[in-house]
């Protein structure tokens, strides 16, 4: 069925169902999505080539509470995100399922938090993209089933934090202040970049993939706390060098404390 722009106010609630959200122009403010009953999970949709969901700074606090969003477009030039947050947004999503060739790109974004959801990629690529605001709780980030990693992108880059949260593919930290705790990663390479990773389990199985590693393209440092990295081709543990011609001085330190390999 279809969402009507006269719906949307600072709640909307949503009986069981499909919502078409293509071409519907939502207003500039917070909005929040919530199932009229719990027992229910709405469908938001969109086969455009556009995110299904893009929130601007106007819209900033906009919340999503057990729904279903997904993006099923598959033919269009790079892959659309299901919610796009845009600079100076901030977004909730609680309870929910997302599902598309990309899940969720707020690199630029506020605040934005995401608990106990479910984030599925339909694509080789990335399903997370986020900033240093962004903060994954005791959620599962994955690929539908049958789809291979692209080893290049890993399945979520972030600068922000991965906490108590399952995720079958690499996973990029791409900053000082990210972290990734009580978590269990396994992909083609596990962990890699700078920040740090407490208490967390790291599985790496790619003939070239590493488990941890402190890997930056100007340099960094990754501390490793109290976790357990495996590979089974490759190293548990591993320092890359800074890229040839980086104009960072520093090198890519790891650091190892209280930890299996």
């Amino acid at each position: 069925m279809a969402l009507s722009a006269a719906q949307a106010g600072d709640t909307i609630s949503l009986a069981d169902g499909n919502y078409d959200l293509e071409g519907l122009v939502l207003p500039s403010l917070p909005l929040h999505w919530q199932p009229t009953d719990p027992q229910t999970r709405p469908v938001l949709t969109s086969s455009a080539g556009a995110p299904t969901i893009d929130l601007v700074a106007a819209q900033a606090g906009t919340s999503f509470d057990h729904l279903e969003i997904d993006n099923t477009n598959t033919t269009s030039v790079g892959a659309q995100p299901v919610l796009r947050v845009e600079s100076g947004a901030a977004a909730e999503v609680r309870s929910s399922l997302l599902v598309g060739r990309t899940c969720v790109n707020a690199v630029d974004a506020g605040p934005v938090t995401i608990e106990d959801s479910t984030l599925t990629t339909t694509a080789g690529g990335g399903c997370l993209s986020l900033g240093s605001q962004s903060a994954v709780l005791r959620s599962v980030v994955g690929r539908a089933p049958g789809v291979q990693q692209d080893v290049a992108t890993g399945l979520i880059t972030t600068e922000g934090l991965l906490e108590d949260t399952r995720a079958s593919g690499t996973v990029f930290l791409e900053g000082p202040g990210a972290t990734v705790r009580r978590s269990t990663i396994s992909g083609p390479s596990g962990i890699v970049g700078e920040g740090l990773v407490a208490d967390s389990l790291a599985k790496a199985f790619s003939a070239d993939g590493v488990a941890i590693a402190a890997t930056g393209s100007e340099g960094g440092t990754l501390r490793v706390v109290n976790s357990t990295a495996i590979s089974t081709h490759g190293p548990a543990l591993a320092s890359f060098p800074v890229e040839v011609g980086a104009p960072a001085a520093l090198p890519n330190d790891l650091v190892a404390t209280n930890s299996i390999a």
